[in-house]
Order: C-alpha cells, then structure tokens, then sequence
C-alpha cells in the first residue's frame, strides 16, 4: 500500500483539521473530501460531500459578484428617524424686545428643512454652538450629488443656511462649517 494513499474507511478518530471540520458516514473529514480529489472520486460519501461544497462555493460567488444596493427611500427614511429622537438641545437666544429663545433641535430642523427642499444636497446632521454676543456657529453633514461641483453644491447650502438663520429665525451667524460626508449620483437618489 502506498503511504500517500488513505485507506477506504479511515479510523474515527481523525483529528479535524479546522472548527467545524465534521466527519462524513464513510470516516472521512469533510476538509480532506474538499482537498482530495482522489478520495472524493472513489467514495460516493466524499464525491456527494465534494458537490455539496461545489454548489454552496458556486452560491455563495454568486451573491458577491453583485454587490447589494440600498432599497429606494432607505437614506432619507433612516435620516427621519434619527431626527425624530427627542432631543432639544440647548436654547438659542433670538434677537426681540422681550427674551424669546429657540431651542437648538428646533432651529436644526428648520435648517436642514430649508437645505433638503432648496438645495440638491440632503442634510443629515446640524448642530448649533452659541458663541458670545448672541451669535452662533452652526456645523452641518450632509449627502452632496457628484453631477455638480462641490464648491457649487456648498455656496448653495451656505447660502441656504445663512439666509434661513436671519430671516426665518432671526440668529445671528458668526460661522457655517460644513462636512460633506458622501456623494450620491443624483437629486433622485437623494430624496
């Protein structure tokens, strides 16, 4: 007998040789079957284990060729629901005759509003940092399409930003940083 060769049925207590490594009904590990052909031909346990494996590989090939996309709406419904988390944040002072103040989730949400309905951009996160004498900094993320500059797409919602602030909220803003945090193809795939 050749010492490369295995015998029909091995001994049952063939080490595994990886977790999860079982033992088939002729005593062979599935992991030998998947490497030796020659077994895998000449035991029908070993060959039907070996197709198994091949169709599963052939499966498994098949679903990462492609890989999976997002369902329509998906990104503006997971938006909506981080917006929704009750959080008011801290309060803003407004400039009036008698102390008024806007909480900062509030003032957020009617700026990322006049972003996602005025600009081609999709405004996922702002927040409002009061500053002395009144001001404030505001910093917004946001989803831009790449069939437009950048620097374009940012002027518009700067603009937005800066003009919703004073004459919708009356805040006085010192500064609008903004972070773009990815590229989407188009207007449609934004909202």
């Amino acid at each position: 007998m050749a010492l490369n060769h295995l015998p029909a049925h091995p001994p049952r207590h063939t080490p595994p040789r990886w977790p999860g490594d079982s033992l088939l009904p002729c005593g062979h590990l599935l992991s030998h079957a998947w490497d030796d052909q020659t077994t895998a031909a000449a035991c029908p346990s070993c060959r039907q284990a070996r197709q198994g494996l091949a169709e599963t590989n052939r499966a498994v090939h098949a679903l990462t060729a492609t890989p999976p996309s997002p369902p329509a709406g998906l990104m503006p419904r997971v938006l909506a629901a981080v917006r929704a988390h009750p959080h008011p944040g801290r309060l803003l002072p407004l400039p009036t005759i008698r102390p008024t103040h806007i909480t900062e989730a509030n003032a957020a949400k009617a700026l990322r509003h006049a972003v996602d309905t005025t600009c081609e951009a999709l405004a996922a996160s702002c927040r409002l940092t009061p500053l002395s004498g009144g001001e404030v900094a505001i910093t917004m993320t946001l989803l831009a399409t790449y069939d437009r500059p950048l620097p374009e797409q940012a002027d518009t919602v700067r603009r937005t930003i800066l003009t919703t602030a004073h004459r919708d909220l009356g805040l006085s803003v010192r500064a609008v940083d903004l972070c773009i945090t990815d590229l989407v193809p188009g207007t449609d795939s934004v909202t």
